[in-house]
């Protein structure tokens, strides 16, 4: 009471005025500005894993402008096998090494279809009809036929683009092994198609991600080009399901297990965004320098010292092991025979990570603009 008093006998001394109180409230809300905006620049080491500073929108277009950059740089500048950054408001965690490599790829913890590698029916899908040997034996003659037609019109003298004939090749193939013959074997639908896969894979840029709300032109082109495969892939669907006799073709067997038209052609363009791009690579453990990404699903887990929290994003650059001095000799230097029995692979747990290992095993790897790609297409299609 006696605090009161004085507090009221206070104010009839110094009442307090209007501009007071706002220069006080403005005062107030500065300081929390700053208190805000240092608390989000400034790097904290005060935790398990130490998180970078800067701001939010800065730091998740490094991310994924210079990924590789991004990532590298930050880990030359400590030697703690991990730091923390943001991405908007999702915290991400970037790990290195043997033990983060081996946690990456087996915790139970750690979702791929949540991080960014499809989900458990699409994986299960792509085992069922790219692994099946009676599917694979019955379907060879005509990838061999493809390859034979495309080699002959490339002619026996001059020149080609490898870059462009290589990658026409495998999109065919990748086409007659994710959908149907009927499609596969027709050249001008497939060339149109092509040409509106190549327009979803421009659109994924880093302002598409960050700004999805920004009506770019990046924007308007996917829309249109996932309108359009859509309705051409429909077609395709509905012509399997009028088919009086059945095949082994990957749109017959989805359309046998009850799948909806908008199920089956996500699954299809799933897997065009991704056996395109890394059946194009050459040599996969020199080229694939992909990040891989997974999310923390089920509970607080620890990883090489550091706390990952539930809800927290994880990324591995591929090149902790595809690049390392200490499991490849000369690891820029392409040398086929390293994989032999007896060398260098098998210096460190999952030396080599280009088909998939621990919990994703035959899968080609995907990095999160792959995702990205998939999951834009995938929510387009339901709406």
């Amino acid at each position: 009471m006696a605090s009161a008093s004085f507090l009221d006998a206070l104010s009839h001394i110094y009442p307090p005025s209007s501009g007071t109180l706002v220069t006080y409230g403005a005062a107030a809300a500065l300081a929390l500005l700053v208190y805000l905006i240092y608390s989000t620049v400034v790097p904290d080491d005060s935790g398990s894993i130490r998180t970078l500073g800067g701001f939010p929108v800065l730091t998740a277009w490094a991310f994924f402008t210079r990924r590789y950059d991004f990532l590298w740089g930050n880990f030359q500048k400590h030697a703690a096998p991990h730091f923390k950054f943001s991405v908007l408001h999702h915290q991400v965690v970037a790990l290195r090494g043997e033990e983060a490599r081996q946690a990456f790829f087996n915790s139970k913890s750690l979702n791929s279809a949540e991080g960014g590698e499809g989900g458990a029916w699409f994986n299960k899908q792509v085992a069922l009809l790219f692994t099946n040997k009676q599917r694979l034996t019955e379907n060879i003659p005509a990838l061999f036929e493809d390859i034979n037609r495309r080699t002959e019109s490339w002619g026996r003298e001059g020149q080609i683009d490898p870059f462009k004939s290589i990658y026409d090749l495998v999109f065919q193939m990748t086409v007659r092994m994710a959908s149907c013959d009927e499609l596969a074997n027709d050249a001008q639908e497939l060339e149109k198609i092509q040409e509106l896969y190549w327009i979803l894979e421009k659109s994924a840029t880093p302002t598409a991600v960050l700004l999805p709300w920004f009506p770019g032109r990046a924007k308007k082109a996917k829309e249109v080009a996932t309108r359009q495969l859509y309705m051409k892939l429909s077609h395709y669907v509905d012509l399997r399901r009028e088919a009086k006799v059945p095949t082994n073709n990957a749109i017959d067997i989805l359309i046998r297990q009850g799948r909806s038209n908008p199920d089956i052609i996500a699954f299809i363009l799933g897997v065009i965004f991704a056996g395109v791009i890394n059946t194009g690579i050459q040599s996969l453990r020199v080229i694939f320098t992909l990040t891989l990404l997974r999310r923390n699903v089920v509970e607080e887990t620890t990883v090489s010292g550091g706390v990952i929290k539930p809800g927290d994003f994880i990324a591995y650059n591929v090149d902790d092991a595809h690049r390392n001095p200490d499991i490849y000799t000369d690891a820029d230097r392409f040398d086929p025979g390293r994989f032999l029995p007896g060398r260098e692979d098998k210096k460190a747990t999952f030396a080599f990570l280009g088909w998939g290992v621990g919990e994703t095993p035959l899968w080609p790897m995907c990095d999160d603009a792959d995702t990205m790609r998939r999951r834009n297409v995938e929510l387009t299609l339901k709406r």
